[in-house]
């Protein structure tokens, strides 16, 4: 310790750092007590907000360089990520899952923290980007030599091709996303778990709650498409097996209906339920099964005319 006096700083210190994001105070901890990663949890961020102020009060020196890195990260999320919102988690989640692809950052924490996809702001997002001290932008233009760019510009021209890429992404999967929107929650609990079983997703999600477009739009976000038409593809296919399920779950439920028949046709029905040893409600509903599928299904069996 520097031997700091405290007493005229503390109102100061809370001042300064008492405001911090959750995420923030768990980065301020980590550079304080990197000795304590293994005790370190971010579910009781009140104790390490409190070591964090304690340890500041006598220690000056950290505190100044600790407010150098803030206003750092602060220039970073102007500079880079100013086209990134703190309340759109998708895109949050895409930004970052992007870099690392392209930098090839396999890692699987970050900050500390298990690097999964329900804990996302900028604030991470510009830690995670300024420990990267070379990039390699795709330049089209031949005429820029990437050897004269300043390894800010490089950074720079890096997130533009991010953020082209999203926007190329995000008009792609606009439709999906309208239509997801106007689904209703049998729906979307559907579409999850369908995505989360072919993908062997683990989902992480508390039996009753809802899911939301965001939620799904994250999974299929997370996906890795060759190009336009495999996503196209794989669309299609997820409302195709939509529509089957919603097909053979309407044709589990039994609804009691009278229905007046022509002596003749209740001699048929009689007939042929006597001939195959079925019920008339049963044969009846063998015999409706089977005119739908040869004048509403194609020859593979899938409604023709599904969402």
């Amino acid at each position: 310790m520097s031997g700091f006096n405290p007493g005229n700083n503390h109102k100061q210190i809370n001042h300064n750092f008492s405001k911090l994001s959750e995420d923030q105070l768990y980065w301020l901890h980590e550079q304080l007590f990197p000795q304590k990663q293994s005790e370190r949890n971010i579910l009781n961020i009140n104790l390490l907000k409190s070591e964090c102020l304690e340890y500041l009060e006598y220690d000056k020196n950290s505190e100044i360089n600790i407010s150098k890195k803030l206003e750092t990260f602060e220039k970073i999320s102007k500079k880079f990520f100013n086209w990134v919102s703190d309340s759109d988690i998708r895109k949050l989640i895409w930004v970052k899952n992007k870099i690392k692809k392209e930098l090839q950052n396999t890692g699987d924490y970050f900050l500390g923290i298990k690097d999964d996809n329900n804990i996302k702001t900028k604030f991470r997002l510009c830690v995670f980007f300024e420990k990267f001290d070379h990039v390699t932008p795709s330049i089209n233009n031949q005429s820029l030599n990437q050897t004269y760019l300043s390894t800010c510009d490089k950074k720079i021209k890096f997130i533009e091709n991010i953020k082209e890429k999203w926007d190329d992404w995000e008009i792609l999967t606009d439709n999906f996303s309208k239509w997801l929107e106007k689904s209703n929650q049998d729906t979307l609990q559907w579409c999850f778990n369908y995505i989360s079983k072919k993908e062997s997703f683990p989902t992480n999600i508390d039996d009753g709650k809802n899911i939301t477009p965001i939620m799904i739009l994250i999974l299929i976000d997370s996906l890795n498409f060759e190009n336009i038409d495999s996503y196209t593809l794989y669309i299609e296919r997820l409302k195709k097996s939509w529509s089957q399920y919603k097909f053979k779950s309407a044709n589990k439920v039994k609804s009691k209906y009278h229905l007046p028949l022509t002596k003749q046709a209740k001699f048929f029905l009689d007939e042929l339920a006597t001939l195959k040893n079925k019920s008339e409600a049963d044969m009846l509903e063998e015999l409706l099964k089977k005119e739908y599928q040869n004048l509403m299904c194609d020859k593979k069996g899938n409604p023709k005319y599904g969402d």
